[in-house]
């Protein structure tokens, strides 16, 4: 996924707890099987994005040094939409999911008092509850429900940059 990340928040000496809503486009060759099979082994035209909202904890190790690990993490909800289409015919597929847990750690350099910038890994365990397809002539089907969820992660790696306003 190339992702792109939005936090709102409030930071008090070492803690930061907020917001977060966060979207990017998908690979489908890194995702849920049905996608590999309805757009890799049919060669379909396909996108997919995804969508994810909830709240998030960070605590700072650092917070006033020029270099600051820290370490946080995140529940939240998820949807990834996958639109695929042939010649007359668009469907798509929603994934809907629970974030139970993230789990990320970076490294920030301030290279100002209100801003930083550095690397970030992140990691979380998803459980998807439920699959709904929609076509072009307006047909909805849900595709699976509570009972059979199925669990799904995220691994990413990448720079993130921060910027604190006093309020």
């Amino acid at each position: 996924m190339i992702p792109l990340w939005f936090d709102i928040g409030y930071r008090t000496g070492h803690f930061y707890l907020g917001a977060y809503v966060q979207t990017g486009f998908v690979k489908i060759n890194y995702n849920p099987s049905v996608a590999r099979q309805l757009c890799i082994d049919t060669s379909m035209d396909c996108t997919m994005r995804s969508l994810r909202v909830g709240l998030d904890w960070q605590y700072s190790f650092l917070p006033d040094g020029m270099f600051d690990p820290w370490f946080g993490t995140w529940i939240g909800s998820e949807r990834e939409t996958l639109q695929f289409s042939v010649p007359g015919v668009s469907d798509s597929l929603e994934f809907n999911s629970i974030e139970y847990l993230g789990l990320q750690a970076g490294l920030d350099f301030h290279w100002a008092n209100w801003a930083a910038w550095g690397p970030y890994v992140s990691f979380s365990f998803s459980e998807y509850d439920e699959v709904i397809g929609q076509s072009s002539k307006t047909i909805v089907i849900t595709m699976f429900n509570t009972n059979q969820k199925a669990w799904h992660e995220w691994l990413t790696f990448g720079v993130r940059g921060s910027f604190d306003w006093a309020l």
